[in-house]
């Protein structure tokens, strides 16, 4: 999280990058909010995933995330990370 930059170099060599739903929201820290979010400006995002551990917290419902990327930036990049990245078979 100190030098998303870095990223970079993890994409030119074929690695792709999944953020789950609650760095965007918060959950945890600052830091990782901040990140998520540069990753989204920056495009280097693949696919957005729950990191669900039960069905009460941390949940696989991923119609908020949807919502707030399609407000932040578009409906076909939430689409796209969120219903077509996940499912590369489609």
């Amino acid at each position: 999280q100190k030098e998303p930059e870095r990223l970079f170099e993890w994409l030119e060599q074929g690695y792709v990058l999944q953020l789950n739903k609650g760095s965007f929201f918060g959950r945890f820290g600052r830091q990782a909010a901040h990140t998520a979010h540069w990753c989204l400006r920056e495009g280097c995002v693949h696919l957005i995933g729950s990191d669900a551990h039960s069905p009460y917290q941390r949940t696989t419902r991923l119609s908020d995330i949807h919502e707030y990327i399609t407000e932040k930036t578009s409906q076909p990049l939430a689409d796209l990370l969120l219903e077509h990245s996940p499912h590369p078979g489609r």
